[in-house]
């Protein structure tokens, strides 16, 4: 689960003893997590059972979760809605050969803040940084194209530093297909492109 964990208060009666409730979010996909944690001999906190299942493009919204309803965690279900803390949605998600119900966290105070993927956040401040041309700034010829061309004249741009404009020219429409009047036209960006190594003539997420 992620670093931000949530403790119910109460404990939940279970079939197999009082038990706590964790509330926390997936590292993968950011999901909220439920755990539930056995009092041992009062003294020794242990893991009884994972109430929550991380379901690869579940529509959840930020406070609901999928229950893992199944298997040895059947006889928790009522428990735990018994304790009021959570409602219905009406909706369920399939997880292989079972369908995982949709239930929402009543209290906005029970509910984890969101995990930061790291990973994507960083994606996105070196996404923010290029130097992308400005639709309204690329030749009307140059705003039509399909996402293979728009990929082949990035690449080209970005990557040969050694052709001379004919051969590229000679290149992309001759092996490539491309239409002279718009190589021509990416062209007159070759050499900012050389000089800028956060250039970009298109946006490389919407290629």
């Amino acid at each position: 689960m992620s670093t931000t964990t949530i403790t119910v208060e109460a404990p939940v009666c279970t079939p197999y003893g009082k038990a706590k409730i964790l509330i926390g979010r997936y590292q993968q996909g950011g999901s909220i997590a439920i755990q539930l944690i056995t009092l041992k001999d009062e003294i020794l906190d242990e893991p009884l059972a994972t109430f929550s299942t991380n379901i690869a493009g579940a529509r959840t919204g930020i406070d609901e979760f999928c229950v893992k309803s199944w298997s040895e965690n059947e006889p928790l279900v009522e428990p735990m809605f018994d304790t009021g803390l959570f409602e219905r949605t009406g909706r369920s998600s399939r997880n292989g050969m079972v369908s995982a119900e949709v239930w929402r966290i009543k209290s906005p105070s029970l509910v984890p803040p969101p995990v930061i993927d790291e990973t994507m956040t960083l994606a996105k401040l070196a996404m923010s940084r290029l130097h992308i041309v400005p639709l309204e700034k690329l030749p009307d010829v140059l705003k039509g194209l399909s996402a293979q061309h728009r990929m082949w004249l990035n690449d080209t741009l970005l990557n040969d530093d050694e052709s001379t404009d004919e051969e590229l020219k000679d290149h992309l429409t001759k092996s490539c297909g491309m239409p002279e009047d718009v190589v021509t036209a990416a062209l007159t960006f070759r050499d900012q492109a050389l000089a800028d190594p956060l250039f970009h003539l298109f946006d490389p997420t919407a290629l």
